[in-house]
């Protein structure tokens, strides 16, 4: 949710076609964009690093879990697809596309916040590193692709405020 509502408020146009709709002026604290904007990147980014340090104890379980316990879990079939050492069932998941993609999204993060504290001495630098946000919620969409458990529907949160944040942007270097 949170990665569906940051673009939100830093999308011009809707920020101004909603401001300028009288009834919503009275509900919506549209000076209070930026600091919702700040809100949301602060909570993906501690659930983020908490989500991934979970996984950490959740990996360690499954390279050391019994077969049993897998075949309970994931089913016979499944199961039986893993590979039968702790070091090959470890290689396996960080091999898989949430791995990878988790690992690209933590550094994203990573150094879309590491330049924070420079945005009023170097906005370029702040606005491009910034911008691989965008790139973490394009690896969000796949991140949960391709899952054990669930089919992902990341999607569906992701396609509206990608559409109402990129295609003012699309449009101004179209025309």
């Amino acid at each position: 949710m949170n990665a569906a509502l940051i673009l939100m408020p830093v999308s011009r146009h809707l920020m101004t076609w909603l401001q300028s709709r009288r009834t919503l002026r009275n509900i919506f604290a549209f000076d209070a964009a930026i600091s919702a904007h700040k809100l949301f990147g602060g909570v993906m980014a501690v659930m983020g690093v908490a989500h991934s340090f979970f996984h950490c104890f959740t990996y360690a379980n499954f390279a050391e879990a019994e077969e049993a316990d897998l075949e309970q879990f994931f089913g016979k079939k499944l199961a039986g697809s893993f590979p039968s050492s702790p070091s090959g069932r470890l290689h396996f998941l960080l091999q898989h596309r949430a791995s990878i993609t988790g690992f690209g999204m933590l550094v994203c993060m990573v150094a879309a916040f590491a330049v924070l504290r420079c945005r009023r001495k170097d906005f370029n630098k702040f606005w491009y590193f910034h911008h691989l946000l965008v790139l973490k919620l394009v690896l969000l969409v796949f991140h949960g692709s391709g899952s054990f458990i669930a089919p992902c529907q990341t999607i569906f949160w992701l396609i509206v405020p990608f559409f109402v944040y990129l295609s003012p942007r699309v449009y101004r270097e179209m025309c």
